[in-house]
């Protein structure tokens, strides 16, 4: 009896593990033990550079170490695959002097009257650090091929370089108004979540993104 139990329980720690694998990134924390951070979330194809992988990687807040989806996840609040594959499709990208490549990308909040006229009150430049090299392990963890996405962050005037939740969402659905109630910034004490509002967001806002600045006004 006792061995049937000890079975099921390593049975049951392993299905556990399991679906730890395959979950949301993990908190911002250093990684267990097996954590899969050479695991590639999406192949990227990007028409100028070619193929990029972004990588779970991870993030430590404890170190301020980390690298890929997971760092640009939980340190700069990019909270979703699909928006960091949009930044890592961009065309526009400039070589830095260690090899990488910063691909820019531009999120912008529209504000729009009644007779559809929406002129630009934010716009949000987004960096995507491409690293085209190959690598073992960095900072101590796999990577096993091509590193790809380094991390993404905005640029913002305190140089806090963490994004307001809108920046999420005009990435995900450009050209559409953003039904959630979103704090504009996270912080510890108000995380980057966006609650859906009880009745549509009629505020007027549109939100859009594009690899090259935004127009001051659209139809």
């Amino acid at each position: 009896m006792k061995r049937l139990a000890k079975i099921l329980s390593v049975a049951l720690a392993s299905f556990l593990a399991t679906l730890f694998i395959f979950a949301a990134p993990a908190q911002a924390a250093a990684p267990p033990p097996g954590y899969p951070t050479s695991e590639i979330m999406a192949q990227v194809k990007n028409s100028k550079y070619g193929t990029i992988p972004i990588r779970r990687g991870f993030y430590d807040s404890a170190t301020n170490k980390g690298w890929g989806m997971d760092k640009a996840w939980h340190k700069h609040n990019l909270r979703s695959l699909k928006a960091q594959t949009v930044l890592v499709k961009s065309p526009n990208g400039t070589k830095q002097g260690n090899g990488n490549i910063d691909l820019k990308t531009y999120a912008g909040k529209y504000k729009c009257d009644k007779n559809k006229i929406c002129k630009l009150e934010k716009q949000q430049l987004v960096h995507a650090i491409y690293a085209p090299n190959n690598a073992d392990k960095i900072q101590g963890w796999p990577v096993g091929g091509k590193l790809g996405l380094l991390t993404a962050y905005c640029s913002n005037d305190n140089k806090a370089l963490d994004c307001a939740n809108w920046v999420t969402y005009s990435l995900d659905n450009p050209g559409k108004n953003n039904p959630y109630a979103a704090r504009e910034e996270s912080t510890p004490e108000a995380p980057a979540t966006a609650s859906p509002l009880e009745a549509p967001n009629n505020s007027g806002e549109l939100y859009k993104s594009s690899y090259s600045p935004l127009p001051q006004s659209i139809k």
